[in-house]
């Protein structure tokens, strides 16, 4: 893992972290600015983007409905 991964991984761990504390403000521009800077290295349709994308829709779906 490089430097640049290592930071990506922390950073999004972060926004999940700040999420399950309530701070809900601060943890969707976390995660978001991490996924962009995902795309941009490893690409779009790369598997961890993927699955990121979906555990953060489900983070957001179960905020608006539950």
């Amino acid at each position: 893992m490089n430097l640049e991964a290592t930071f990506l991984g922390a950073t999004y761990a972060l926004g999940q972290l700040d999420a399950h504390f309530g701070n809900f403000d601060d943890d969707d521009e976390i995660l978001i600015a991490v996924l962009n800077k995902a795309e941009q290295c490893l690409g779009l349709l790369h598997k961890l983007i993927q699955t990121s994308r979906n555990s953060l829709l489900y983070a957001i779906m179960h905020m608006l409905f539950y």
